[in-house]
């Protein structure tokens, strides 16, 4: 099977890149711009592994850059870990982590609904969704509300609730 994975160069990006080859899967990884950031995940992903992932060069927040990724390739599922994941950054920019956050998954659910409606997503949130819930030593259940305390958390949030709506 073919997937592709955004936010491939951050924390779980590369670990997922290697359990999908592990079982004989097809790897593209989705990077912003060819910066050379693809070498960042060397320290995760073996050489062996690197050489076989296919570089795919589009911004989530662009959609017309989205449908050229979509349309030029099928994939049988996303796995969608790209976001501006650090809670303190969305308090000084709230608005670049709304557009990258939502804007960008958004674009992202769309292109891949117009251009490859058998394709499978799967969209990683975060437990920021539910605010507080947790901090105290409760364990945090799906039946929770959804209740943000910061702009990160609500861009989680928003994204939640549209692929709740799909």
């Amino acid at each position: 099977m073919k997937y592709l994975i955004t936010g491939i160069t951050g924390f779980a990006g590369p670990h997922l890149a290697n359990l999908l080859h592990k079982h004989g899967h097809e790897i593209h990884g989705l990077i912003r711009g060819s910066n050379g950031m693809e070498t960042d995940i060397l320290d995760v992903v073996p050489v062996h592994i690197f050489k076989t992932i296919n570089f795919v060069y589009g911004d989530l927040k662009n959609i017309r850059s989205m449908q050229k990724v979509l349309q030029s390739e099928a994939y049988d599922g996303v796995f969608h870990l790209a976001a501006q994941s650090h809670p303190p950054t969305s308090f000084t920019d709230p608005l670049e982590t709304f557009e990258t956050n939502v804007t960008g998954s958004a674009n992202l659910i769309q292109c891949i609904t117009d251009f490859q409606p058998d394709c499978k997503l799967m969209f990683c949130s975060t437990s920021e969704v539910y605010g507080n819930v947790g901090q105290d030593g409760r364990k945090i259940k799906t039946t929770d509300s959804i209740m943000p305390t910061n702009p990160y958390g609500a861009s989680k949030a928003a994204i939640d609730c549209i692929c709740k709506s799909e």
